[in-house]
């Protein structure tokens, strides 16, 4: 029996472009020949199709408007669109599209007066647009979407310099452009592809969406590549008209996803520019904590060197800073395409080995490991600047920083970001796993939104409610006294207001600040944040490593945790580092 969209011509309605979400229209059971009961006159005008498998929909009168269809073409073959008026001529010329999405556009004016009719046609492919219920991947489809005059526009844009394989005929070329956001703001107008599995047919994926390259990464652990979406164009369905060929292709092992904007500061509104970590105007009560003199660590070469990873915003390595981070330059034999010996690490905007802190905060992470860090085990930092300025990144960029720290072997990687998200964002998993097998243990930041992140996860944060994560991944919360009183009692442990927290998804809460060097004075400030309270673990980490090579977060937790009843659904077991393990630069 032929379903209703096979017999009868549905109406799409035009969508609001004020409003991020389409209304669409979705083809489904493409194989199958439909049985239109067409109006008078129109049978052989659309018809007419040269022995294809076709689809109609019907248009409300677009008046005087311009008409713009939006196809999102998860078919796996060709569709042809064209457009027909009331008497069977056709409207404007057809659009042949190959690619998984793109438009059909009819100038203000050129449509004639009432309803229109749009045919896709298409030759059918019943090997791989017939699929049953035990097979694996989402079924082809072809959705429409309509609007008049104007398309959703976008919340803002980033400037960045990317290898401009898109926009030059020149492929190795560096050019500064500007990426505009979705119109919801939460993601470039990107899609991301991404895989970790070493032997994944990633180039016949991305050449099989038909979409541009706009930057790609192709390393020995991962590939990931961000594809150009024409502005106006949904994402999430433009994503989701991909899936069916990377099944057909891959078997359904990579990931698609909108090029999140990860936002150092206002990580629930992404696309906001600037920010910074709120500080004490006082020194604020550290007279418990252990104290550091701001000298350079004396390391023995001859032993074994811990790696920390940093994915930040980068260092500050002006004149009144440099020294800090001389001796923890990069010295490994082992180099990739962006991380080379000798270098303080890489900055993926600028695309140079001279990651210049320019949020102001990745310093402030930095110098927290540092201060933690006793050892005569050399410590190598590697900052990975993939946050500019504005506090923001790309989620391309976090996901090639992650799989460049793998690559090197990094034991510790430290992520003092997040991402709010229902669902786990499918390659940043898939990354943190790569980066758990190459041996690295990771650390990330709670927030500072005071969420349960049990029921409003931020990633990867919320990776550690996850049994197989346990052992490699640390979420850290911070306690510590909201008001600026120099005598508060820091025995009584109570979770800062500010902090994210969750009783499955935060490992433990450490102390909410560390005396810190400020970027391009060198001044000792106290910044708050559980991006300071991650790396305060991190630090520690690597130096208990240091000592237990092999070492999980589950034996270091249980050498230096303690349990407070004030942390109560707070923390996963009640868990809190003392704060005699917490060191603080004084001088």
């Amino acid at each position: 029996m032929p379903s209703d969209q096979l017999t009868q011509i549905p109406t799409l309605p035009y969508s609001d472009p004020r409003d991020c979400t389409p209304r669409l229209y979705a083809f489904n059971e493409l194989d199958r020949q439909p049985h239109y009961t067409l109006p008078r006159g129109m049978a052989g005008p659309l018809d007419a199709t040269d022995g294809l498998t076709y689809r109609l929909l019907e248009l409300p009168a677009p008046g005087r408007s311009t008409l713009i269809v939006q196809l999102y073409n998860g078919s796996l073959t060709e569709i042809t669109a064209q457009l027909f008026a009331q008497t069977g001529q056709t409207v404007g010329k057809p659009k042949r599209l190959a690619a998984v999405a793109g438009k059909l556009i009819v100038p203000a004016g050129e449509s004639p007066d009432g309803r229109l009719y749009l045919r896709i046609a298409y030759r059918s492919r019943p090997d791989v647009q017939q699929r049953d219920d035990d097979t694996k991947g989402p079924q082809p489809f072809i959705r429409v979407a309509a609007y008049l005059d104007a398309e959703p526009g976008s919340a803002g844009s980033l400037r960045q310099r990317v290898y401009d394989r898109c926009y030059s005929e020149e492929p190795d070329r560096q050019q500064k452009i500007e990426l505009p956001f979705d119109c919801g703001g939460k993601a470039t107008q990107r899609l991301i592809l991404s895989s970790c599995d070493t032997e994944y047919e990633m180039r016949e994926w991305v050449k099989s969406t038909g979409l541009p390259v706009v930057e790609e990464y192709y390393g020995p652990l991962g590939s990931v590549v961000a594809l150009g979406v024409e502005p106006g164009l949904d994402l999430n369905t433009t994503g989701g008209a991909i899936e069916p060929a990377e099944s057909d292709i891959n078997g359904g092992e990579g990931t698609v996803s909108p090029d999140y904007l990860i936002n150092l500061f206002k990580p629930q509104a992404p696309a906001q520019n600037g920010g910074q970590l709120p500080r004490r105007d006082e020194r604020p009560p550290i007279d418990a904590l252990c104290k550091d003199d701001g000298k350079p660590p004396a390391f023995d070469q001859n032993l074994d060197p811990l790696v920390v990873a940093i994915i930040d915003s980068g260092v500050d390595d002006s004149q009144v800073n440099r020294d800090r981070w001389e001796a923890t330059r990069y010295r490994q034999r082992t180099e990739t395409e962006f991380i080379k010996p000798w270098k303080l690490g890489f900055d993926f905007l600028d695309k140079d080995g001279a990651p210049e802190d320019a949020a102001r905060h990745g310093t402030s992470v930095a110098a927290t490991v540092l201060n933690q860090y006793r050892s005569e085990h050399p410590l190598n930092l590697v900052h990975l600047k993939t946050f500019g300025a504005e506090g923001i990144s790309t989620y391309f960029g976090a996901l090639v920083s992650l799989y460049e720290a793998a690559t090197v072997g990094a034991d510790v990687i430290n992520m003092s970001w997040g991402v709010y998200s229902e669902r786990p964002p499918a390659g940043l998993e898939c990354a943190i796993t790569t980066a758990i097998k190459s041996g690295a243990r990771l650390v990330t930041s709670a927030g500072n939104d005071g969420k349960n992140l049990s029921s409003d996860p931020q990633w990867p944060a919320a990776f550690a409610a996850h049994a197989e994560y346990r052992k490699h991944l640390i979420t850290v919360a911070s306690f510590g006294p909201d008001k600026e009183d120099v005598h508060a009692d820091l025995n009584d442990i109570q979770l800062s207001s500010y902090s994210n927290y969750g009783a499955k998804t935060v490992t433990l809460a450490a102390f909410m600040t560390a005396g810190v060097p400020e970027h391009g004075t060198g001044r000792t400030i106290y910044p708050l944040g559980t991006s300071i309270s991650a790396p305060i673990v991190t630090g520690l980490l690597a130096n208990w490593l240091a000592d237990h090579p092999g070492g999980t977060v589950t034996e270091f937790c249980d050498a230096f945790c303690q349990t407070s009843p004030n942390l109560s659904g707070q923390t996963s077991g009640e868990r809190y580092l003392p704060l005699d393990h917490s060191t603080v630069l004084v001088s």
